[in-house]
């Protein structure tokens, strides 16, 4: 294995967003899964959908595997684990693309779908998603999942993760229309006095249709964190004739007055984006929540709004926390103890973001080993591109959320 591979045919990295709850198969639950010392054990043809895997254990996903190390921190025997799951599906129609996504696997893993392998990933906290489009059959399908104990293979120094691993987080199959958002990105431009605001929302479109499209209207529309509709907006889309083209739009809307994000007040706006198709039924709506907030650092100061925030840090548990389902008293005891801001050195996952970001904590964001990155005689410059490809996924996931600083 390459360690300067740090992901192989991953879908582009995009900002959070939410998307309608019926184009959402989700692929949680019981999984058959077996632990390995190492890839000599690997069963012949594990990944194929004939491979009979009944002997396995049965793990309820999203779940860790603790694989234990001595004193010494040297792995006592497992290395891998490998995950299957069966599932039921229709071959996509009309252009219709078919995205398997991965909310967290820690810390490396290939997947295969019907034995044709479709990628790899690796990072804590980074989801993964690749197009599987190609790879459905009618009826039953298989997922096979090869998780690695570490990402800190030979050559490699980042990550020296501990010993869980595993599929920690959701997995699900997303329907997306032939024609769909595949990024956005929203920036504030305010006047000098900060009472109004500029707000540009820039939508990243894909198509997947062979032909050009017309005739197709993209609604965009603004709410307010009381959940007035604000401003409502739409355009014509348009692409030229190619598979897989992705085309910019930019909204702008003008906000007097508006609600700024802060700790004290972190009021979020709603920004929901629709594509109706040309027989005017809406085919595909996203949302994403944000807030609106001018940040400065002066003198080493954190500026909010105009207003000089001191930070009151709490540092993100050790590596390997479990981040896994409920963590509404994780979030109580920094509200509870006064903290205003977390420092975290992985990505948390969305629903995590949420609550945070609702509750008005602040959230420093920082790179592992950022001095090694930066230092030209620490790292080859192929592994730097490699660590700045998989920063790329991290930074872009909460690119549009007011309390994040990266």
């Amino acid at each position: 294995m390459n360690p300067l591979v740090k992901g192989l045919n991953k879908e582009k990295p995009h900002a959070s967003y939410r998307i309608d709850d019926d184009r959402i198969e989700p692929l949680d639950g019981p999984w058959r899964f077996t632990c390995l010392t190492n890839q000599d054990e690997l069963p012949r043809g594990f990944y194929l959908d004939s491979y009979d895997p009944s002997g396995w254990d049965i793990l309820d996903v999203p779940a860790y595997i603790d694989l234990p190390e001595d004193e010494s921190g040297k792995n006592t025997g497992k290395e891998i684990a490998v995950f299957i799951r069966d599932f039921e599906m229709s071959v996509p129609e009309g252009g219709q693309q078919l995205i398997l996504r991965f909310d967290g696997v820690t810390p490396a893993f290939h997947a295969w779908i019907n034995g044709f392998m479709i990628g790899y990933s690796e990072g804590f906290g980074i989801p993964a998603e690749f197009n599987i489009t190609p790879f459905i059959k009618d009826g039953k399908n298989r997922l096979a999942v090869k998780v690695y104990r570490k990402d800190a293979r030979p050559g490699s120094f980042f990550y020296k993760r501990d010993r869980l691993a595993g599929i920690y987080d959701h997995v699900s199959i997303i329907k997306r229309s032939p024609v769909h958002v595949r990024d956005l990105v929203v920036e504030n431009y305010f006047n000098e006095a900060l009472t109004e605001v500029l707000v540009r929302v820039k939508v990243f479109f894909i198509s997947f249709l062979m032909e050009g499209n017309t005739g197709r209207t993209i609604e965009v529309t603004l709410l307010s964190p009381e959940q007035e509709e604000l401003f409502k907006e739409q355009q014509q889309l348009n692409f030229p004739v190619s598979v897989r083209q992705e085309i910019e739009m930019n909204f702008d809307f003008n906000l007097p007055n508006p609600d700024l994000w802060s700790p004290g007040e972190p009021g979020l706006y709603t920004l929901q984006i629709g594509i109706t198709e040309t027989d005017s039924k809406t085919a595909e709506t996203i949302t994403s929540r944000f807030g609106i907030r001018h940040f400065e650092k002066s003198d080493s100061l954190m500026i909010l709004n105009g207003d000089t925030v001191i930070p009151v840090i709490a540092e993100q548990p050790g590596m390997g926390y479990d981040y896994t389902l409920d963590q509404a008293d994780y979030i109580n005891y920094f509200l509870e103890n006064g903290y205003n801001t977390l420092k975290i050195y992985d990505p948390l996952p969305d629903r995590i973001m949420d609550i945070l970001e609702t509750n008005g904590i602040l959230v420093w964001s920082v790179w592992p080993d950022e001095d090694a990155l930066h230092d030209p005689s620490g790292i080859s410059p192929e592994l730097r591109r490699a660590l700045e490809y998989q920063r790329g996924y991290r930074f872009q996931k909460d690119i549009n959320r007011a309390g994040v600083d990266h």
